[in-house]
């Protein structure tokens, strides 16, 4: 897989984009969401890559595996100017915006699972770490760690321990150029972002609804120790889950509750 290219990546960003981020390509480092959230914002956005990572992380401490130009590793981070519980929903946007995108690419269907993983034949492609951190002046630094599964060989992958799948797996209409898609990446999720910040998840509800591959489907979600079991009935407009147990519906946020499909 070709290396990551700054003038490249530049080039493909659109105009108003160009002179609005701080943008930066390293061969490793530990993170990309621990270098960034360590790093004042030099600018409104600032985006980092990595070739690899020596301690990618995922949601709920998991280790995101980070091999040498196998994957596509970024992080974003933005001062978003209100208080943390207008960010609700934020990591299903980003999820759907990457769904949508890498759509463009390939000719198997990749959905979305609730709070923030894209599938491909009930296999993981892609991943979201959301981090945030509330300012004095009311304001959050919000550093979103995004992880995409390119061409990563079964051996790098061993200690994965669910199914994954990679891009180049998924019927590429075309040979796959990185650094082309690392630009439309930015493009469409600096786009979401702006209009999450100016209209919230209300905004992209609908498509990610239609997107959902566990909607209305049996459900198992656990909190702790804890396990509820039912029907999956879509996304509320703050991007809860609605989990129907018996004709009761109930709204959960995502923090430390994962869902997994029942077997039933």
């Amino acid at each position: 897989m070709e290396a990551l290219n700054y003038d490249q990546i530049i080039k493909g960003l659109k105009e108003n984009f160009r002179q609005s981020i701080e943008l930066e390509i390293h061969q490793q480092l530990s993170s990309t969401n621990t270098y960034l959230s360590e790093k004042a914002l030099i600018s409104d956005t600032n985006i980092c890559f990595a070739q690899s990572q020596t301690a990618g992380r995922g949601r709920r401490g998991k280790e995101w595996v980070s091999p040498d130009k196998s994957n596509l590793y970024f992080s974003i981070a933005r001062l978003f100017k209100m208080d943390s519980s207008a960010l609700s929903g934020l990591s299903l946007a980003v999820g759907l915006t990457l769904a949508e995108t890498l759509q463009g690419y390939c000719a198997k269907k990749i959905g979305v699972k609730w709070p923030n993983d894209l599938l491909v034949d009930n296999k993981k492609l892609s991943g979201i770490l959301i981090e945030i951190k509330s300012q004095n002046d009311g304001n959050c630094k919000v550093v979103i760690g995004i992880g995409i599964n390119i061409d990563m060989t079964a051996y790098e992958a061993e200690n994965i321990d669910k199914p994954y799948i990679n891009l180049n797996q998924c019927d590429l209409y075309n040979p796959l150029l990185q650094n082309e898609l690392a630009s439309n990446l930015l493009n469409n999720l600096l786009s979401a972002l702006d209009t999450f910040t100016q209209f919230g998840f209300k905004a992209f509800i609908d498509k990610w609804n239609a997107l959902d591959v566990w909607l209305n489907k049996s459900v198992i979600l656990t909190l702790g120790n804890k396990e509820f079991e039912g029907v999956h009935n879509g996304i509320d407009a703050r991007g809860g889950l609605i989990l129907n147990v018996d004709g009761e519906r109930s709204s959960w946020t995502s923090g430390e509750v994962s869902l997994r499909k029942s077997e039933l």
